[in-house]
């Protein structure tokens, strides 16, 4: 038979306790920090979205006004900003895939081929009736890329409160497994504990009585079993004393 003590008993019954209670705290905390990091990660990614789009649209622009200018005046400086603007495009565009928003991919895809088809005019000069289509589709994609990024963001921060709700539903199932275990947990002990000392109790009032024929049996832990026993060989000789 195991022995167990009093305090042993007590130590147990509060370590189960504290384990269940501080694993649904733990776990609390856990799903708390992983939704603030990927809240975080989602606003940064939000953040560097939107800006990238509204720099996109503000070189498209500036590619606009040196294409005319060049197609104009015929100056190689102007040429010289066109490329030098349609390469930090293009360079806004790879970060954006970089961010890997699906909606987007087509239409970065796409501006970058009607980016090609405005140099490709320019290198051909062609004249500039035929290149207000091609800067009007420019200006076009950048109010597509706009709504598509919102559209993303939206879906992203939609996907977060999804997660938040699953995880509040599951944390407070938890929480409510936690408790009812720690009850439980109480509960045993305290019938564990309470039910010898009653034993102890009622002995102790047979032997004022000097009731001395029932033997004195507690369960419980050991020390209160061996208290149980000293009291049985009490009554033992006492009743050779009446005797």
């Amino acid at each position: 038979m195991i022995r167990v003590s009093f305090r042993q008993g007590m130590l147990f019954g509060f370590a189960v306790i504290v384990l269940l209670l501080g694993g649904a705290t733990l776990q609390s905390w856990l799903v708390v920090e992983r939704l603030v990091e990927q809240s975080r990660r989602g606003s940064e990614q939000a953040i560097q979205l939107t800006a990238s789009i509204q720099e996109l649209a503000e070189r498209s622009v500036d590619i606009e006004r040196s294409a005319r200018q060049y197609l104009v005046l015929d100056d190689p400086l102007f040429r010289q900003r066109f490329d030098e603007h349609l390469a930090q495009s293009l360079s806004l565009v790879d970060r954006l895939e970089g961010l890997a928003a699906e909606p987007l991919s087509p239409l970065l895809g796409g501006w970058r081929m009607v980016a090609g088809a405005l140099r490709t005019g320019l290198e051909q000069r062609i004249d500039k009736n035929e290149l207000t289509p091609i800067l009007a589709r420019l200006v076009e994609l950048n109010v597509l890329l706009k709504q598509a990024g919102q559209r993303w963001i939206e879906a992203q921060n939609s996907r977060l409160l999804d997660k938040l709700e699953a995880s509040r539903l599951k944390l407070g199932g938890q929480i409510v497994l936690a408790l009812g275990g720690a009850l439980l947990v109480a509960l045993a002990m305290g019938w564990w504990l309470v039910r010898p000392v009653r034993q102890l109790e009622q002995a102790i009032g047979r032997l004022g009585a000097s009731r001395f024929s029932e033997a004195v049996v507690v369960d419980g832990p050991a020390d209160l079993r061996q208290l149980g026993r000293r009291l049985d060989w009490l009554r033992q000789r006492l009743a050779e004393l009446e005797t």
